[in-house]
């Protein structure tokens, strides 16, 4: 399938040749003057383990093709900065360290950790498995964090008004704070992570960067102006990372949307693809109770296999559409709803299950399901789940 007519300019990267061919070439230029030798063979191994990615841009190196053709003036720059001046550091786009060390990224096994976290800091711990939800531990973190992301044994935790955060190991049912950070940056809009790498996106300037999340540390690999200003929700699964959003097609009477995914991994986005989503048509005037189709997904969350997504059918009476399909390789397949349900306030994730969650002055109510290979299965309640938590996270 293909994107609608004037929505090449809202992918992920706007320009997929300028993004990949710029790494590439600075890479290059580094290797030339002794930095980053591992950091371009890490560039190359990129295109080595995928073929759907080298399909893509396999003519786009700098060997198949003469710097003229790329037709970039951001590369021309990129080399003749390390050209010109031999003793600069290499970029803070892709690491303070000259040379990257091979890692052993992803392991064998998925995490099934969850984490459930209170804005007072309180939180606790467990795992859950083929959609059953065992408790581990009680914790306290710090107070106020606004994001989490894990991956696969890993936890990233931020506090966008402040900028800062922590890393920590994330695995059977524990989590072990390893560092602090605060220099993330505050105005963060969405973190995501992939089973071995972490994006932060801005969706008001356009701005990410990725980096890897494992061992409990976070390091960055890339920063990048050119995302798409305005994706509404984000998630990956254990390789892909996918973005939604959604428009009026006709002013309050039909939505369109569309669905983007590409590569996160290594600590680095690559582009793949992207399909429109079909119409969503409304009354005139904002009536989404006839709302038919989708036109627009809500928030979204992967599996290590597959996409999760929600479609708000009706704002009044908080009725959803579940929407899911398989997500590896970069690319998301056939979207399939499996049905409504009423509005979950959170929704968490594990490598194969899905933890829903809401709460009231009162009480709260928890439910599971599991979604692997992009076959959604509810289990059923959860009992013994605290009113009150803002973040339910779980690795990939």
């Amino acid at each position: 399938m293909s994107l609608p007519d004037g929505a090449a300019d809202r992918h992920p990267f706007l320009f997929e040749e300028r993004t990949v061919c710029s790494a590439v070439a600075t890479a290059t230029a580094l290797r030339d003057h002794g930095y980053g030798l591992k950091f371009f063979e890490k560039i190359d191994n990129v295109f080595a383990k995928y073929p759907k990615v080298h399909e893509i841009y396999g003519k786009r190196t700098p060997e198949d093709r003469p710097r003229k053709q790329i037709g970039v003036s951001r590369v021309d720059r990129s080399i003749t900065q390390f050209h010109t001046v031999k003793t600069t550091r290499p970029r803070a786009a892709f690491s303070d360290r000259r040379v990257m060390e091979p890692r052993n990224i992803m392991g064998s096994t998925p995490n099934n950790t969850l984490l459930l976290y209170k804005d007072s800091g309180a939180a606790v711990v467990g795992t859950m498995t083929a959609g059953r939800w065992q408790q581990t531990a009680v914790i306290t973190l710090p107070a106020g964090y606004s994001h989490a992301a894990a991956s696969r044994d890993s936890l990233l935790l931020y506090n966008r008004g402040r900028g800062s955060g922590e890393t920590g190991r994330f695995r059977d049912g524990q989590y072990a704070r390893v560092k602090t950070y605060d220099d993330f940056g505050p105005g963060w809009h969405e973190v995501e992570a992939s089973a071995d790498s972490v994006l932060f996106y801005n969706k008001q300037a356009g701005h990410g960067s990725t980096g890897t999340l494992t061992n409990g540390k976070y390091e960055r690999m890339q920063s990048s102006s050119d995302f798409k200003v305005g994706w509404e929700s984000i998630a990956s699964s254990s390789d892909t990372m996918f973005f939604t959003d959604s428009w009026w097609k006709v002013p309050d009477e039909i939505m369109a949307g569309e669905l983007s995914y590409g590569f996160l991994k290594e600590g680095f986005y690559i582009h793949v693809g992207g399909v429109q989503l079909k119409d969503g048509v409304v009354f005139p005037g904002g009536r989404y109770d006839q709302f038919q189709g989708h036109g627009g997904f809500g928030p979204m969350l992967g599996t290590k296999d597959s996409l999760f997504a929600r479609t708000n059918l009706d704002p009044v009476e908080h009725t959803f559409l579940f929407t899911v399909a398989r997500a590896t390789g970069g690319s998301v397949g056939a979207l399939q709803d499996v049905g409504t349900a009423e509005n979950w306030q959170k929704v968490g994730r594990t490598s194969d299950s899905l933890f829903f969650y809401k709460y009231d002055d009162a009480s709260s109510t928890a439910f599971a399901a599991t979604l692997t290979e992009g076959e959604y299965t509810n289990i059923g309640p959860v009992a013994g789940i605290e009113r009150g938590y803002s973040l339910i996270e779980g690795g990939v």
